[in-house]
């Protein structure tokens, strides 16, 4: 469990495994991984697991280093055949757990889906997300999906995590389109459960996806955003892998593109972006009339950049309205997979 400055919002999550049946405890490890919280996240974890003695659950305090390097903390310290990250603000429904602790008994594969429901906070609704329509539940499928699965779907076992080396940006917003690709070319067989194990908590103003901070951590964004075209050179050979690696491309570049003519310093983030593009063997054909424009303005080398520009700032203004009032449910939705009634997002 990440956790970062959360003391009002950890107890839920630490709780929910609490109420799992004391016969299936000695089944599963929680880490409570405290990213140097500067309020009482350590002090209140360290309570809430002091109460249940049968849950096996430890508090590993470091220092402060971002999302991305909870994750990897916590793969080292892992001990359990299989690993899932489940942020210290969401939570899981005990009875579904216990089925998906029943099921991971049965298998070997390298990953498991499972549904999610956003819990959106600010209207009190909640909106599950499934793989019903798309894969036969318990049903073992040879190499990987064809879709980007998202973090809250997604388990993996945890061998194919650290003997390989896996490590996700540190410092670093938006990690979660690292960990659902990196790990990817190792995966041989996947399984899908339609148990609604993760519960995910939309409508913390201190979220990662606020519009607002999103325009102020746009360079995390790019840094997340020239990782995965560096790992598209490196794993191009693979048809499937390639596919779902470039459907995400196409998503990130137009964010980034979108988020680039929102913050100051414009041309320099969009340089940043194509220079990079050019020198991966991702082939970049913008389909979109805003990344047209702000791709053209880079050909010609900002030339005309006192038109474009102002072209390019004015839509941007429009772009960011929109993207504040869709960004609740459709921050992280890269238009690869969409289940039911809204894409599928992570944090």
């Amino acid at each position: 469990m990440p956790s970062y400055n959360i003391q009002d919002y950890l107890s839920k999550g630490i709780q929910s495994f609490q109420q799992v049946d004391s016969k299936y405890k000695e089944k599963f490890e929680v880490l409570i991984v405290n990213d140097g919280s500067t309020d009482d996240t350590e002090k209140v974890a360290e309570e809430l697991l002091g109460k249940d003695p049968l849950l096996n659950g430890r508090v590993i305090t470091k220092e402060n280093g971002g999302h991305g390097s909870t994750i990897n903390r916590g793969i080292q310290e892992a001990k359990g055949k299989f690993f899932k990250v489940i942020d210290g603000d969401d939570w899981v429904i005990p009875s579904e757990f216990e089925k998906f602790l029943n099921s991971l008994e049965t298998i070997d594969t390298e990953m498991i889906i499972t549904d999610f429901t956003e819990q959106h906070v600010y209207n009190g609704t909640a909106i599950r997300n499934d793989f019903i329509d798309k894969y036969e539940v318990g049903n073992i499928y040879t190499g990987i999906p064809d879709v980007r699965i998202p973090m809250h779907s997604v388990t993996y076992k945890t061998s194919i995590l650290s003997k390989n080396n896996i490590r996700l940006s540190e410092k670093t917003f938006y990690v979660d389109m690292q960990y659902t690709l990196f790990p990817l070319e190792y995966v041989h067989s996947f399984v899908y459960w339609n148990y609604d194990v993760y519960q995910y908590y939309i409508g913390r103003p201190e979220q990662s996806m606020n519009i607002e901070s999103m325009k102020r951590n746009v360079r995390h964004h790019l840094i997340v955003t020239n990782s995965i075209l560096d790992y598209y050179s490196r794993i191009k050979d693979n048809n499937v892998l390639e596919k779902v690696v470039a459907a995400v491309l196409e998503y990130l570049i137009s964010l980034q593109v979108d988020l680039s003519w929102m913050v100051d310093g414009s041309e320099k983030l969009s340089r940043e972006l194509y220079s990079k593009i050019q020198q991966s063997s991702y082939d970049y054909i913008p389909t979109k009339r805003f990344d047209k424009l702000s791709y053209l303005n880079y050909r010609t080398n900002y030339i005309l950049g006192f038109i474009f520009s102002s072209i390019l700032k004015k839509y941007s203004k429009k772009k960011e309205k929109e993207r504040g009032i869709q960004n609740v449910y459709q921050h992280c939705c890269s238009g690869i997979q969409r289940c039911r009634l809204f894409a599928l997002c992570d944090r």
